[in-house]
């Protein structure tokens, strides 16, 4: 009696299907092949009970932020941070000129065009301290799957990521 028990728990979790927007420390995921496994989350609080996701995972020596949000459709987007002075010290000036980011810039032989400005707030995964941020989302021009991202946090503070989308059924086997 006891073993069929066992059983069936096992059947109702295989059938639970998790996706995406499941994801949280320590949930696995395969991507092109690969298991991923996700190290660090971040909770963004866009307001009216908008929320968005970004996850560091790592595959070995390799790593790349999935940023997960839920709209009529799940988006997802594969980002790696950039690290370019120029491209920064860009930011910084417009900033300072008229307290905008740039509509358009050109990076890596692309032009990127300033599709969605966000405030909000950042938060760790378990935190309930938040940081307060203004988002800006690039898509570039020719291509709408190659995206731009940059995060401010102050009048100078930029980080910025670059990638592309990601269809949903490119991130497969999700467990927690």
């Amino acid at each position: 009696m006891a073993f069929s028990l066992f059983r069936k728990r096992d059947s109702e979790k295989r059938n639970t299907v998790l996706s995406a927007l499941d994801l949280q420390p320590g949930s696995t995921f395969n991507y092109h092949s690969k298991s991923w496994k996700v190290a660090e989350s971040y909770r963004y609080d866009w307001g009216d009970d908008d929320f968005s996701f970004d996850h560091k995972v790592v595959c070995g020596e390799e790593s790349f932020a999935l940023s997960v949000e839920e709209y009529d459709w799940i988006r997802m987007v594969k980002t790696t941070p950039i690290v370019n002075e120029d491209l920064h010290r860009q930011f910084v000036e417009a900033y300072a000129a008229d307290s905008a980011s740039p509509k358009r810039f050109d990076h890596n032989g692309c032009t990127f065009e300033l599709v969605e400005t966000a405030p909000g707030y950042v938060s760790e995964w378990d935190s309930d301290e938040a940081e307060e941020l203004i988002n800006y989302d690039y898509e570039d021009i020719a291509n709408r799957s190659h995206v731009f991202s940059v995060e401010q946090y102050d009048e100078d503070e930029f980080e910025m990521f670059e990638g592309h989308k990601l269809e949903t059924i490119e991130i497969t086997r999700i467990s927690q």
